[in-house]
């Protein structure tokens, strides 16, 4: 993703790569089965939120998608099949994850995590340093510690550190597993809005999550997993006002406002 003007609207990024569509996905952990025919769409410059219970095999679609685990199924980005790519050509097509925890390398400055990716994906100096001025940008706070051990900063400058290092890579698809875990309300406002603008800016997003009522205010369009099939699907606001799901992830309709005087 080139950076783009933040005035950019949402009509524009639809230009723009980063098309996932995903048919049919299944996996398995030798004989648990975590997948059992996934399939969801992410269009260009579009926010997507997955929820669902644990294990109901979020992460797990992550991966497969990312080719980090065996699967069947069909994985197609701008209407290309990675299918036979292993990981490292998936990433070097677009894709990108910020994994569960982060999993930076702790004892590494900001620095050298950030540079660590770009060099996995080959990027020229001169790239290197335009996606740096990137990040630094998005995320001060990295250019003001960007000499500090990764493990010196605090979990919400760790997540700030784990998405910019996924996009050192220069994807068009941002995977997302659960960035949002222990994260104070604040940060995690912080983040969403982030991740909003990334998308006016081009990029697309799936973000699986477990903090569902975080996930479904921000998204375009949302489904739900449950024991490793997609149950339901649609725009993020129509999910969000559905009984069932209200009940399952977001602690239950709203309390019918009181009545303000009796009737007569």
């Amino acid at each position: 993703m080139k950076p783009l003007p933040a005035q950019g609207s949402p009509e524009e990024a639809r230009d723009l790569r980063g098309h996932l569509q995903v048919y049919d996905l299944h996996a398995s952990y030798g004989p648990i089965q975590a997948l059992r025919g996934a399939t969801l769409e992410c269009a260009p410059g579009e926010f997507v939120a997955v929820i669902g219970p644990n294990g109901a095999g979020k992460s797990t679609l992550l991966r497969a998608i990312l080719g980090l685990l065996p699967h069947r199924g069909e994985v197609l980005l701008d209407g290309r099949s990675l299918r036979a790519l292993p990981t490292e050509n998936r990433v070097r097509c677009g894709l990108a994850l910020v994994p569960e925890r982060r999993q930076l390398f702790d004892t590494l400055s900001v620095l050298d995590n950030l540079l660590l990716s770009g060099f996995g994906r080959g990027l020229s100096r001169p790239r290197m340093e335009e996606r740096l001025r990137l990040v630094f940008s998005l995320f001060p706070v990295l250019a003001e510690r960007q000499r500090a051990l990764a493990r010196s900063l605090s979990g919400g400058q760790q997540q700030m550190l784990a998405i910019g290092r996924a996009l050192m890579s220069e994807p068009c698809v941002l995977l997302m597993d659960e960035p949002l875990l222990g994260l104070a309300p604040l940060i995690v406002s912080e983040l969403l809005g982030l991740l909003r603008r990334l998308c006016v800016q081009g990029l697309s997003v799936v973000l699986v999550e477990q903090n569902a009522r975080a996930a479904l205010s921000v998204a375009d369009r949302a489904y739900v997993l449950e024991r490793g099939r997609i149950v339901q699907s649609g725009p993020a606001r129509d999910l969000q006002a559905d009984p069932a799901v209200q009940r399952a992830y977001l602690g239950g309709p709203p309390e019918p406002e009181a009545s303000s005087g009796r009737e007569s």
